[in-house]
């Protein structure tokens, strides 16, 4: 991968939902305003992709997301590794390479985790705080790492209110059918 394509990635995630949510919040934290986050703020893939990793933790009985029920990057690479270690990010370069055009790792970098709110008509909501968290996990040497624990460090506080509608339940869960089920 040469200059222009690590530029153009840089460019790519600076300009993506991550980017912006994070001018947003540390708008937020500065000024203590709360610029709520709903799904229209959002890019349509990523909120298809946090439909997907919602999905995987209803299906496991949990009423929250983590970096657990992100799919693997392409190169097999667990997300929760590539958020939390430098060594799996492997590099500047690499890190833009891998986020840039993956919405699951937009996702994971701009949301991350939350929680899941179901009502009483079955619309599922992803609900958090985009608040640079404190007790952040991230470790390593690099630039990302670096400025993680800064930002928890600086502008951990009330941050910006995040609520996006993901769809029905039932649009989102997959069927479970009982075994023995035979359909009559």
């Amino acid at each position: 991968m040469g200059l222009f394509d690590t530029v153009n990635n840089v460019a790519d995630v600076l300009t993506s939902d991550a980017g912006k949510q994070l001018a947003k919040g540390i708008a937020s934290n500065l000024t203590g305003t709360d610029f709520p986050q709903t799904e229209k703020d959002y890019d349509p893939k990523l909120v298809e992709a946090l439909r997907f990793v919602a999905g995987n933790a209803l299906a496991s009985g949990r009423t929250n997301i983590d970096y657990g029920d992100y799919p693997n990057l392409p190169d097999g690479t667990p997300m929760k590794d590539f958020v939390n270690s430098s060594k799996a990010r492997g590099g500047f370069s690499n890190f833009f390479e891998q986020v840039a055009d993956n919405p699951f790792a937009i996702a994971a970098f701009t949301i991350g985790s939350g929680k899941i709110e179901v009502d009483k008509k079955g619309n599922v909501y992803l609900v958090d705080r985009y608040d640079f968290n404190k007790s952040n996990t991230t470790s390593g040497s690099d630039l990302y790492s670096y400025a993680r624990r800064a930002a928890g460090a600086l502008l951990s506080g009330k941050g910006n209110t995040v609520r996006i509608y993901l769809g029905k339940k039932s649009e989102i869960m997959p069927e479970i059918v009982d075994v023995g089920n035979n359909f009559d």
